[in-house]
């Protein structure tokens, strides 16, 4: 770490910012490459932002100008971060070589504009995505429309809350990116990001328990309620999030309030034709590498699915008898009948 923070400190103790007016006045709001170099310096270092828009009001944009806009964003080497973004994207096994892959978008509400159409507020976020695997090739693909009804919620409570996205996908056991753009129909403006994860194949493991990702929520919400997919979504079906007609919201920032009550979720597999052995599960918090508290151990039973054995672990943590802070959440997963365990840790933050 300390001999990259020197590395840094380096490149940048002499260097030069220019800027240009380009000769394109046309307001016709495309897109513009922008190529930078320098002739004979081969040891210069040069950056610069690939791209930009030219300029023309978003409402006078037609159908056609929208579609090419996101098309030309998506494309795009620098993203654009006008609007905040989170991505996360979570996997569980439904066979030996297919994973669930559900996605979660994140972003402000604060940042979403509101438009009164018919007398009434609304908000529309336009969402498109891929996804590529290691080679380059694009895998899958994403385009949803949100519309938000947001008659009975203020300005205050609005920027309050996080909106939330997801859909799914099934994938073959490799390493991916992720790509997500959203952009606010109102104001047009666009939001990236961009993340790599990996779905392992655990169909290989033999010397741990086998599990999925580890999901951290703080609330469920009803399906109607839960993602604006809920009902065109045929895959919902294998989504393990979906819970006894609730969902699963998962909480990627890792951050909580004193008064939530901290929920995680994962699956542990096991194949072949065997009895479903039960299995041992509980938490660990840490603060400073000490322990500072540690759930119950629950024992948790299988159900086989196809010819695969699942087992669901639900386990929670109430956090008000904690000081607000960072900590350590451990997760454990224990076989007692093979002696064989899982761990997995994520950093948490709780505030007042």
């Amino acid at each position: 770490m300390a001999f990259a923070i020197e590395q840094a400190q380096r490149s940048v103790t002499s260097y030069y910012v220019l800027g240009y007016y380009t000769s394109n006045d046309a307001a016709d709001g495309k897109l513009r490459h922008v190529s930078v170099s320098l002739p004979g310096h081969p040891e210069a270092r040069v950056e610069w932002r690939r791209a930009f828009y030219g300029p023309k009001v978003y409402p006078a944009f037609t159908e056609a100008d929208r579609e090419s806009q996101l098309e030309d964003a998506l494309r795009l080497e620098d993203p654009i971060t006008d609007l905040p973004l989170s991505v996360e994207a979570h996997y569980f096994e439904l066979s030996r070589d297919e994973y669930y892959v559900p996605v979660s978008v994140r972003l402000p509400g604060s940042e979403v504009a509101r438009v009164p159409r018919r007398g009434k507020d609304r908000a529309a976020i336009q969402v498109i995505g891929e996804i590529r695997d290691k080679f380059g090739n694009t895998v899958r693909n994403l385009r949803d429309r949100i519309e938000l009804k947001l008659d009975s919620v203020s300005g205050e409570q609005l920027a309050a809350r996080a909106l939330h996205y997801d859909c799914g996908f099934t994938l073959l056991p490799g390493s991916y990116r992720i790509k997500v753009l959203a952009r606010d129909d109102a104001s047009g403006r666009i939001g990236t990001s961009v993340q790599a994860f990996e779905v392992p194949n655990l169909f290989k493991e033999r010397e741990r328990v086998p599990i999925s990702s580890v999901v951290l929520s703080r609330r469920r919400a009803a399906m109607p309620e839960a993602l604006f997919t809920a009902g065109r979504d045929v895959e919902q079906v294998n989504n393990p999030l979906v819970k006894r007609g609730s969902k699963i919201i998962p909480n990627g920032s890792g951050v909580f309030r004193r008064a939530d009550r901290l929920e995680v979720f994962l699956e542990a597999y096991e194949s072949g034709n065997d009895a479903p052995r039960p299995l041992t599960a509980f938490l660990g918090l840490y603060r400073s590498a000490e322990q500072v508290a540690e759930s119950r151990p629950r024992r948790f039973s299988g159900a086989i699915r196809g010819r695969l054995t699942v087992v669901a672990l639900e386990l929670a943590l109430e956090l008000r008898d904690f000081d607000p802070g960072r900590y350590l959440l451990q997760v454990t997963v224990l076989d007692p009948a093979t002696s064989r365990a899982s761990f997995c840790r994520r950093e948490i933050l709780t505030l007042p």
